[in-house]
This record gives structure tokens, sequence and C-alpha cells, in this order.
């Protein structure tokens, strides 16, 4: 029943039904916590923390992707994990301010699990959001201006 309630959630955040995608994913999380699915119970989570981004509910939303990696190390859910470590770098990003550090770890360490596990796809998306910031930086970096002084004074 709870891949069925986190079906619906995927459908719901597609579709931009973000109360839908709540109420599917809230069961999702209930279903795999009563039965001890851990390993779906982190999935579930990844899903909840990018409902509550998507809902501005930052705060939420950092809490969910912490627990969803979290129970990703713990049941040794490579994939999962690294999905929910690319999906809170994103969400670092948006915030603000953006905590482009932590992000570029997040980022990281997901590319290494992606890269283990030979998942194209997910190499692609991340290589592109490690693109994205470093192309941020290069922006914000400062400029230096130098000055010439008039020897003739000194």
């Amino acid at each position: 029943m709870g891949h069925i309630y986190l079906s619906y959630t995927e459908l719901a955040l597609k579709l931009s039904d973000l109360e839908l995608a709540q109420g599917s994913c809230m069961h999702a999380i209930k279903t795999f916590g009563r039965i001890g699915a851990q390993a779906q119970l982190g999935d579930a989570l990844k899903f909840a923390g990018i409902i509550q981004h998507r809902k501005q509910n930052f705060d939420k939303a950092d809490v969910f992707f912490q627990r969803s990696i979290k129970i990703a190390g713990e049941c040794d859910s490579l994939l999962n994990g690294a999905e929910a470590r690319y999906e809170y770098a994103l969400h670092l990003l948006d915030k603000q301010p953006p905590d482009k550090t932590k992000a570029l770890n997040q980022l990281n360490e997901a590319m290494k699990i992606f890269t283990e596990l030979d998942a194209k796809a997910d190499i692609a998306n991340t290589q592109a959001a490690l693109s994205r910031i470093a192309e941020s930086e290069k922006a914000t970096a400062p400029t230096r201006r130098f000055t010439r002084i008039n020897l003739s004074m000194v």
C-alpha cells in the first residue's frame, strides 16, 4: 500500500498538486514506518522534503531531507541516499541565503555514489548542478582593481 501512496505522491508532484502530494506522502510515511520498511521510509521522507521545499517550508524540508539521508545510510540504501543528497543540495541552493558549501558537500557525496552505481542520468544531473555552482561563483567573485600610482609624486 505504501508504494501506491508513493506513486500518487510522484504523480501529484508532476502535476504540481502539492496538497495531494503531501497527503499521499504522509500516508506512505505512516505505512512504511508502521511495517518497518526503512529504505522505503527514507524514500518517502525524501519526497516529503521536496514537497516542503516547493511549499517554501524550508525548515521542514531540512528535517525531512536530513532524516532521509540518515535512514538511507543506516540501511545501506545507496541510491536513495544519493538521490536525497542531490535533492537536499538543490534545496540548500534555493534557500536564502544559499548554503553553497553544504550544497557542494552533498553534491560531491551524491556524485561518488552515483558514479559507483553507474547511474548515468543522475551523474549528468549532478554534474550540471555542480557546474551551475561553479558558474555562480565566477559571476560573484570580486574583481581586483589596480590603481596607478603616480611615481613622480613619491
